[in-house]
């Protein structure tokens, strides 16, 4: 608790849809040699149509991958193949990446990994910072009911929809307890904007702003009024925007959400002062298992892991 009372702000900024394997899963490789992370193992491949698919190291990070791969739950359970004795291959990866990409070649993008270069931001928070490994995805679904989960600990919905059901969110929770909290969203509209009963709020309530308000109000603002917990929101993929997405959902480069990581960490620290009293967590709202093959054989759950820095 000692440690709790130095910190007067906590921040949360939730990505998406990345596994840990292809955020931080290289520091595990003999060229990084990191014993206390476990990420990739460049001995695991996949089969698929006769032909064996290993692990890949990824280049060109501004690019946008060739698909997004199916990630519902039916693709999951397709993804970790079928159990025996308990142990799931984790042999279907390819296999469901083909169902979308027919002509991926010899090295599909789910069979790989960035390292430093193509994940800087990641590389720096991993360098300077804690990083968890073994945090998990709440449940083998898409993105809607995993950031439902992260946001409220249940979910009403398995599938995708277009109008989120009203559900108790960690913002009530916050307002009964009498917590000062705020979203600030790059994107056109926050997460929660698909939520029946939200929409009014968020128009008009001051909960809300624009990621470009950030630094002026953590340099600026009264101690009085400025949030306890803040909630920072990427622009989304699947979401009506002007520019670019950097929400690392497929197909969007991984490197747009770099930069947002980046300059998220900027605005954090332009006030020192707050900053000294501030903890970060960076996280991935859902997380697709892309390169799963590669942890060894019936390790289902840490397939999923959080790259939480």
């Amino acid at each position: 608790m000692a440690i709790l009372d130095q910190i007067d702000h906590i921040v949360i900024l939730m990505m998406e849809n990345r596994s840990f394997d292809h955020a931080l899963g290289y520091l595990s490789t003999p060229n990084h040699g990191r014993k206390d992370i476990e990420g990739v193992d460049l001995n695991r491949f996949n089969t698929f149509n006769g032909k064996t698919f290993p692990v890949i190291k990824l280049a060109a990070p501004t690019l946008r991958l060739a698909a997004d791969p199916p990630h519902e739950r039916p693709n999951i359970s397709l993804q970790l193949g079928t159990q025996q004795n308990g142990v799931f291959p984790m042999d279907g990866f390819v296999k469901n990446l083909a169902s979308v990409l027919p002509q991926f070649g010899a090295a599909p993008f789910v069979m790989g990994y960035w390292d430093e270069f193509g994940v800087p931001a990641f590389d720096f928070f991993a360098k300077n910072y804690v990083v968890c490994d073994h945090w998990f995805s709440a449940i083998p679904a898409g993105t809607q009911p995993n950031r439902l989960m992260a946001m409220s600990g249940e979910t009403q919905i398995d599938l995708n929809a277009r109008i989120l059901p009203k559900q108790d969110l960690v913002y009530d929770w916050l307002d009964r307890l009498g917590i000062r909290w705020r979203v600030y969203h790059d994107g056109e509209i926050p997460f929660m904007m698909l939520m029946e009963g939200w929409q009014l709020k968020i128009l008009t309530s001051p909960k809300f702003k624009p990621f470009s308000r950030l630094s002026q109000d953590l340099m600026r603002e009264d101690p009085k009024t400025f949030p306890q917990v803040i909630f920072i929101e990427p622009t989304y993929t699947n979401a009506p925007h002007l520019a670019h997405a950097n929400d690392d959902h497929a197909p969007s480069p991984i490197s747009n959400g770099q930069n947002f990581m980046l300059q998220v960490y900027m605005a954090l620290t332009s006030n020192p002062d707050r900053w000294k009293k501030t903890m970060l967590v960076s996280a991935t709202a859902r997380l697709r298992p892309y390169n799963c093959a590669h942890n060894p054989v019936g390790q289902l759950v840490p397939c999923r892991r959080l790259a939480l820095i």
